[in-house]
């Protein structure tokens, strides 16, 4: 059985501010896995449209709700 794989966070990213104080915000519109026959697959949630640069990060480990 091949190891599962740890998912990725697809985000958007919204760059703001002046040239001398760049700054970006990232919205987390998908999730992404590696195929064990190269590349990725995404997942983009029915409902959400989006347009502009995407970036596919590792996931941050959450902390657990109490």
């Amino acid at each position: 059985m091949a190891d599962k794989k740890k998912p990725y966070d697809v985000v958007l990213v919204e760059e703001y501010g002046d040239a001398a104080d760049r700054k970006a915000k990232f919205y987390n519109v998908g999730v992404a896995f590696e195929r064990d026959e190269g590349g990725m697959s995404v997942i983009i949630p029915e409902g959400i449209s989006v347009t502009g640069r995407l970036s596919i990060l590792p996931r941050k480990d959450k902390p657990e709700a109490p």
